[in-house]
């Protein structure tokens, strides 16, 4: 193929997945559909404007403020403080300052330059151009890359693409200055990791493998430069963490981490051998079946098929691919997710263990090649080979875009939320909070919000600042009379009762009534 009509053709995938990237972007309000998006954009938007990672109560609630603050945040009760991954606040907030809102278009920017240093690391290891090709494009089109890439504002995609710059700078050395790739290299790396530091231990995995295999020809002068480009990432991680949580590592300053054992500062949901295997077996292997199921046809086939020196570098590849998958299967496996029996690309494994369902990408395309030797003559191997392929990209739509965590339904559920918030501002009283279960992503910043309704302190609290004025609403999915019921023989404990105020289907408003004679 010719020179030009080729490149003409890399650059109409790369606007083509740039607009399916950014398929929220174009058409969606103001929102995000999870807390975590809602409180990245909150406190970007905050650093954008004043250089400060917290954001101030909304009012003065009293004894009770340390109560009203939304999920994914902290609240010292005079401040909301973020949840750990403020590094991408930082990140996209310092951009935000140039780019205003169009900060949310860098993921997509990020994960489309680090296709091509995945192309080019996979060029060196299998030799065959045809698989490097098409595992660009299956990067871009894999269904978890695609679906965080177009929810842009989780930090799983970001960290992933400046890591695989990194590594691409760092292994492959393009740059004619050695020194800059080495630089540069290190610094995208510790970029990635104070966007995400929970990934410290299997990123020094991996450096470890790469001192390792790198022995004979690596240089003190090379580590050098990798020290010097980290150095100001650890230093400023520090350096925050502790102005910000009193300590060394957020998740344990909030809490949200319980260290029980000595090994829980490695493995912090525990060790729990059953889920690890119900996750994997779900998430890695059946949910996106017609990828890993090729991929492992794809391992026994370059295992034995490569000429000597090429299958060192496979089996390398594998081994590498192994211990990773080791770690990462068991660090998040063991985690519970209250979400897992829906068994949808949404759930937080997908995201979790996004590195290894990259890493299989190469497996995939030569398992769909060999199948294709299996049957008829070249000329139908080939049709059947690209129909595979073609097969397993309308797959990788049909799942990003479809069922109850698809792009489409989130698309609905934000403009259903952009409708409520929008009708409650034009009637709602000045002094209102939301109460809810998981909708404040509807809601905050721009109403003060509460979460854990049925906790005895929230109800306390509630109660206080129904009495100091405040309007109390409470927002929730449809209930059926059984419900309300239930609820409301807990309220009244409070001296409070709920009473309908208006239907958002498939939600509802209820308003928070102090009962008659509860004050005595």
């Amino acid at each position: 193929m010719p020179k030009l009509p080729r490149n003409l053709i890399w650059v109409a995938i790369m606007v083509v997945f740039f607009c399916l990237f950014n398929y929220f972007n174009f058409f969606s309000p103001p929102l995000f559909n999870s807390p975590d998006e809602m409180a990245h954009a909150a406190f970007i938007a905050r650093f954008a404007e004043s250089n400060s990672l917290t954001i101030p109560s909304a009012a003065d609630f009293g004894p009770w403020a340390k109560f009203v603050f939304p999920r994914s945040t902290y609240s010292t009760g005079q401040e909301i403080l973020p949840v750990g991954f403020w590094g991408l606040n930082v990140s996209y907030g310092l951009m935000a300052k140039v780019l205003g809102t169009g900060v949310v278009y860098f993921t997509s920017v990020l994960v489309l330059i680090s296709a091509w240093c995945f192309r080019a690391l996979i060029q060196s290891i299998f030799k065959d151009r045809q698989i490097a090709d098409w595992s660009l494009v299956f990067y871009l089109a894999q269904p978890v890359v695609w679906y965080y890439t177009a929810r842009s504002l989780f930090p799983n995609l970001p960290f992933f693409s400046l890591l695989m710059i990194g590594s691409y700078l760092l292994w492959l050395r393009p740059l004619s200055r050695r020194w800059l790739n080495d630089l540069l290299g290190g610094g995208l790396i510790g970029w990635a990791l104070l966007i995400r530091p929970s990934e410290a231990i299997w990123v020094g995995l991996i450096f470890v493998w790469v001192l390792l295999l790198s022995q004979p020809r690596l240089s003190w002068s090379r580590l050098a430069w990798w020290m010097i480009s980290l150095l100001p990432f650890l230093v400023g991680y520090l350096m925050v963490t502790r102005s910000l949580y009193s300590g060394i590592i957020s998740y344990a300053a909030t809490d949200s981490w319980a260290l029980s054992h000595w090994w829980d500062w490695i493995f912090p949901f525990g060790i729990k051998p059953w889920a690890v295997i119900d996750n994997v077996f779900y998430y890695f292997i059946c949910l996106f079946f017609w990828l890993s199921l090729p991929a492992l046809i794809g391992v026994f086939s370059s295992w034995f098929t490569f000429n000597p020196e090429q299958r060192k570098k496979e089996r390398g590849y594998v081994l590498f691919f192994l211990i990773l998958a080791a770690f990462l299967f068991v660090f998040y496996g063991s985690y519970v997710d209250q979400r897992a029996f829906l068994r949808s690309i949404g759930i937080s494994y997908t995201r979790y263990w996004l590195p290894l369902y990259v890493l299989i990408i190469p497996w995939t395309i030569l398992g769909w090649r060999k199948m294709s030797h299996w049957w008829g003559s070249h000329q139908f191997q080939t049709t059947l080979w690209l129909g595979g392929l073609i097969l397993m990209l309308i797959l990788n739509a049909g799942i990003v875009f479809l069922g109850a965590d698809g792009l489409n339904a989130t698309l609905r559920n934000l403009k259903h939320g952009a409708e409520v918030r929008t009708d409650l501002a034009t009637w709602a009283p000045a002094q209102t909070i939301v109460v809810t279960e998981t909708e404040d992503k509807f809601f905050w910043p721009h109403f003060p919000v509460m979460k854990n309704v049925l906790d005895p302190d929230i109800g306390q609290a509630i109660r206080g600042l129904k009495e100091s004025g405040w309007t109390m609403f409470f927002f929730t999915p449809l209930l059926h009379n059984g419900q309300v019921k239930i609820l409301n023989a807990r309220f009244a404990v409070f001296g409070l009762e709920l009473v309908p105020r208006r239907i958002y289907y498939p939600h509802v408003l209820y308003e928070f009534r102090l009962l008659p004679d509860s004050g005595n």
